[in-house]
């Protein structure tokens, strides 16, 4: 029975042996292959990196906008629910509602409610 377990534990220990040798035996093959290739890409880095250093687009002129003649403001209107008019928001202040959208809010120059309006983003 001893000479039994005897055999299972020495094959045992000489799989592991055998499996931890070879696998070192692999390791080195890859590592070699992996230094091989490492160096490749930073010789290939490196080559790229003169080659972009040597054709540097030419910088751009700044563009200058002509002056314009005149900047007009737009009257925004918006409807007045109370009046029942499109009144003309005086001092719109850009709020922005929770589902993201951009809109204008204001009094109304004549009752004093609320005058909204949507704006394209």
């Amino acid at each position: 029975m001893w000479q039994l377990l005897l055999g299972l534990v020495v094959g045992l220990v000489l799989g592991w042996w055998l499996d931890w040798y070879l696998s070192r035996q692999e390791g080195a093959s890859l590592r070699e292959e992996m230094d091989r290739k490492n160096a490749t890409i930073a010789k290939l880095q490196k080559e790229l990196l003169t080659s972009q250093k040597e054709a540097e687009p030419p910088k751009r002129a700044k563009r200058t906008r002509p002056p314009s003649a005149e900047k007009t403001e737009e009257v925004v209107q918006a409807y007045c629910v109370k009046c029942k008019e499109h009144r003309p928001m005086n001092h719109p202040r850009r709020v922005t509602l929770s589902n993201g959208r951009p809109a204008l809010k204001d009094t109304c120059p004549v009752c004093g409610s609320g005058l909204f309006r949507m704006v394209k983003m």
